[in-house]
């Protein structure tokens, strides 16, 4: 036997109505009072079944709606059966749910059909699924998700994707409830208008999670109210004003149950969140929603080590991020409940917006450097850099500096010694005087920083710097007074600006055992500048060394090759030297950090060898 597959379109009665140009004879006395359509006193009497095309349209449409709700009755007993799929029940539901709206969308048929319980009643209609299912309006499926929906805690689904619900289907969702919000802020509160828009909410968030929340429920009973309105007839003042208030119940639960999905998809497939994710301002969204959104948004600064080849995707996709700040900037926040909060948020926007400008338009930061130790163990240093403003390049940590502190200990404890921690100023004198180190364009203090707690009392250093530097120079020490003071670490600082010859020749007490300078050269003449300066200050006593690590940057290999030759020409030789990289905290043409091939060096005086 051959079984007929069933239709996803109810079957028409237009087969069976015969043309009203036809005409039948009928018996009168056989047939009940109700089919009776002629005069009943004349039994046997010609009749037409239709007197007009109009006529036997309204015919046709309310047989139309008979066969719907008679095959709708029956696809909902096949789903509770599970003798259909339910993506083929989801499609075949929706279409016979809008075909019956559809068809009752003509007024002359609506007027026929009264309503669905008088329908029933004059046709013997027994179909309580299909009545449930008109009154909602929805496919079970869209009531209440389906079963193939992404399930964030037992893992997805094997139609979807790995890792859990993909970033489009987050994107949709989220685009559908900011549509309907738009339409709500418009007034639109026709049901023709909201109905649809409020079915596509519901649909794109069980696509993304079956777990049920308060506001589903809420969305479901809106959808019902709505289906059971005529197409063009409005919600009233009260419910304009109320369904505001449960579609922004419902953001709010869309964000707790859609965010932890975007929370593990940025987490397993490090897919960042879309600018629409975050809190819109049309919602009104508390203080604290918007501060804690501008934290998330916030740029950190890279790191310098070999670490930051790794690139860290951003939480937040960075398009149209500047245009959503920019938003805030411009917007009069009049909902929020104080002045001081507007601008608390307004000054949190504008950092966020420089951070995105450029280093050079970045505002001021603090940095925090581990530095190994010779026992491998690691101190916290703690550096603040203004934001850079004309040619103060001295403002920010450069990777040599970085890459430098990070040498320092081995350096200093290598075996056999490039530098003694311990040096005689003089020869004939037996007792043992600490380090006296000078470092030369200290910047922001890292490496000399560094050098002063890993040598404790057994040194002393004096950081340098140009009139400009200087000062924020002096505060990074202040930052870090309480380490200097537990290391028992002795720190100066002052301005020291080489192209000034000092006014009488610095005495052998006045003079340094170790010189250190990191990235030193960003001009022409600061080679021949450098050398002078080490001349002068580095004193000629055994053991006195200058440590220096300088970036291999083309437009400055000239400058590195005149600095050796230089160093050579007053007497001075390599100890020790080798090459490293590092990534300095500027971006490439793609957003990668870029890298930084060093070369540091140890030097001593040849005579002394």
């Amino acid at each position: 036997m051959d079984f007929q597959r069933p239709l996803s379109y109810a079957p028409t009665p237009y087969s069976y109505t015969p043309n009203p140009a036809l005409s039948s004879s009928i018996n009168l006395d056989e047939v009940s009072p109700r089919s009776l359509i002629s005069d009943p006193t004349n039994p046997g009497k010609e009749v037409k079944l239709a007197s007009s095309s109009t006529e036997r349209d309204l015919y046709e449409s309310l047989a139309e709606i008979y066969s719907i709700i008679i095959t709708l009755d029956g696809l909902e007993k096949a789903y509770i059966r599970d003798a259909i799929p339910e993506a083929e029940y989801t499609e075949t539901c929706a279409r016979l749910l809008k075909q019956y709206k559809s068809t009752l969308g003509d007024d002359t048929v609506a007027r026929e059909f009264v309503d669905l319980e008088t329908f029933k009643r004059t046709w013997d209609l027994e179909c309580p699924r299909a009545t449930e299912r008109l009154r909602i309006g929805l496919p079970a499926t869209v009531e209440q998700a389906p079963h193939g929906a992404h399930t964030p805690s037992s893992g997805a689904p094997t139609n979807a994707p790995v890792g859990g619900a993909s970033g489009s289907l987050i994107l949709t969702a989220t685009e559908n409830f900011i549509t309907f919000l738009d339409a709500l802020k418009l007034n639109m509160v026709s049901k023709d208008a909201l109905h649809p828009l409020l079915s596509e909410v519901i649909q794109s968030v069980n696509k993304v999670t079956d777990r049920d929340f308060e506001s589903r429920g809420k969305i479901i009973q809106w959808l019902i109210a709505l289906n059971q309105m005529r197409a063009t007839e409005e919600l009233s003042d009260d419910q304009a004003r109320e369904l505001p208030v449960h579609a922004r119940s419902p953001g709010l639960h869309f964000s707790v149950v859609v965010v932890p999905s975007l929370t593990m998809i940025t987490a397993d497939n490090d897919e960042p969140l879309h600018v629409l994710d975050l809190p819109q301002l049309y919602t009104k969204p508390s203080a604290k929603d918007i501060l804690d959104t501008l934290d998330l948004l916030a740029v950190q600064p890279k790191s310098f080590g070999s670490a930051a080849r790794d690139v860290v995707k951003p939480a937040i996709q960075p398009t149209d991020v500047a245009k959503y700040l920019t938003s805030i900037i411009s917007s009069p926040l009049a909902w929020l409940e104080s002045d001081e909060l507007r601008e608390t948020i307004w000054d949190a926007t504008a950092v966020r917006l420089s951070e995105r400008a450029g280093r050079t338009a970045m505002p001021a930061l603090s940095r925090v450097f581990e530095i190994p130790t010779s026992s491998n163990e690691e101190f916290t240093l703690t550096l603040h850099e203004p934001s850079l403003t004309s040619d103060n390049l001295g403002m920010k940590t450069w990777v040599s500096s970085y890459l430098l502190s990070h040498r320092l200990h081995s350096i200093f404890d290598s075996v056999p010694n490039l530098v003694h921690p311990v040096l005689n100023n003089d020869k004939s004198v037996k007792k043992t005087s600490p380090i006296r180190a000078l470092e030369l364009g200290s910047g922001t203090g890292l490496v000399g920083l560094s050098f002063a707690i890993l040598r404790g009392p057994l040194a002393s250093i004096h950081l340098t710097d140009l009139p400009a530097i200087v000062p924020n120079l002096a505060h990074n020490v202040t930052l870090n007074s309480e380490l200097l003071e537990q290391t028992s670490a002795e720190v100066t600082t002052g301005v020291l600006d080489w192209s000034v010859t000092p006014e009488s020749t610095p005495t052998r007490d006045e003079q340094y055992n170790v010189i250190l300078a990191a990235d030193p050269l960003y001009s022409p003449d600061h080679p021949k500048l450098l050398v002078q300066t080490i001349e002068i200050w580095l004193s000629r006593d055994l053991d006195a060394r200058v440590v220096v690590e300088l970036p291999l940057r083309d437009a400055y290999l000239p400058q590195v090759k005149e600095l050796r030759q230089r160093m050579q020409d007053v007497g001075l030789v390599i100890v020790e030297e080798g090459n490293e990289s590092g990534y300095d905290d500027w971006e490439g043409a793609n957003g990668d950090s870029v890298e930084v091939h060093c070369w540091w060096s140890v030097w001593g005086w040849s005579e002394r060898l």
